[in-house]
């Protein structure tokens, strides 16, 4: 089967983002209190799960990787589509990560806000390459 261009550069920067997102877990696992918030109202935290739910983040972007990448790439035409959906959940999940060690130590902002924005700015962004990626195949 023959591979699309960018390919290989979408999957380094899917295991880039797992090896980051396991690093970080790994190394802040030590300086993390017992529990860690897990789901948030506003600036209140709903409850609590054990540390070791830090490496949540990591798990899920292999489950990105394995399980939801080939189903993503099936559901759009548009490989270029599938490749930026993919890497911006990614990128969710690790912010979300670096959100709950910041709030373990204090940080205290609204991650409402905070995955709004970050979405917004990832819109925009795929949009661009979306555009500038067809206008350049044609």
């Amino acid at each position: 089967m023959k591979k699309r261009y960018g390919e290989n550069k979408v999957n380094i920067t899917l295991w880039t983002l797992t090896v980051i997102s396991a690093l970080i877990a790994i190394i802040s696992y030590s300086f993390l209190p017992k529990d860690i918030p897990m789901q948030w109202s506003g600036l209140n935290v709903n409850w609590y799960a054990d540390k070791l739910a830090i490496f949540m983040s990591p798990l899920m972007c292999l489950v990105i990787i394995c399980l939801l990448k080939p189903e993503i790439s099936k559901r759009f035409k548009m490989p270029v589509v599938s490749d930026i959906i993919t890497v911006c959940l990614m990128i969710i999940f690790l912010t979300c990560e670096l959100y709950t060690i910041a709030y373990c130590f204090g940080l205290r902002y609204r991650l409402d806000y905070i995955l709004l924005a970050e979405v917004i700015i990832m819109v925009i962004i795929g949009t661009a390459i979306t555009r500038s990626y067809y206008r350049n195949k044609s």
